[in-house]
């Protein structure tokens, strides 16, 4: 996906963040969490009128692709929100959390948390087809993947 296209100037331009923290998982978990997460971006994205123009996955500690993302908003202030599918999973701490709030609180750009801007049961309700898929998925797996990635799910 192109960063910088302008797909639809009538829709709100939308940047998702999507991160795995933690070593790595056998690849179809992975895959899953990484599909859920983008999903939730991508529906909250359409809730707040918007088009993601840009996608940003980081895996483990390394946080490029975030850092990319900021230095976007610093350079071009191209977008009008940036989503992701949960505010924990933006940052490790809550002074990072801030310092990136802040960060894009200096850009025209609103943070927005997929779980957050909904209540605990939409969100529940949002999940369940999405956590459905996941374990038909894994109902081949080895019992240890099967909990990791419940494990995993669940943070």
């Amino acid at each position: 996906m192109n960063e910088h296209a302008r797909p639809n100037i009538n829709k709100k331009r939308v940047a998702s963040y999507v991160y795995l923290p933690g070593p790595p998982l056998d690849p179809p978990v992975e895959q899953h969490l990484t599909v859920l997460q983008r999903r939730i971006c991508h529906i909250q994205s359409r809730a707040l009128g918007g088009e993601i123009v840009a996608e940003y996955l980081d895996r483990g500690p390394n946080r490029d692709r975030r850092q990319a993302a900021l230095r976007r908003l610093r350079r071009t202030d191209d977008l009008d929100h940036v989503v992701v599918a949960r505010l924990d999973l933006l940052a490790d701490s809550p002074a990072e959390r801030i310092r990136i709030a802040d960060a894009v609180g200096k850009s025209r750009a609103k943070l927005v948390s997929a779980s957050a801007a909904r209540n605990a049961s939409e969100f529940t309700e949002l999940l369940r087809p999405l956590r459905a898929e996941l374990a038909e998925e894994l109902e081949g797996q080895p019992a240890s993947s099967q909990h990791s990635a419940t494990a995993k799910e669940a943070a």
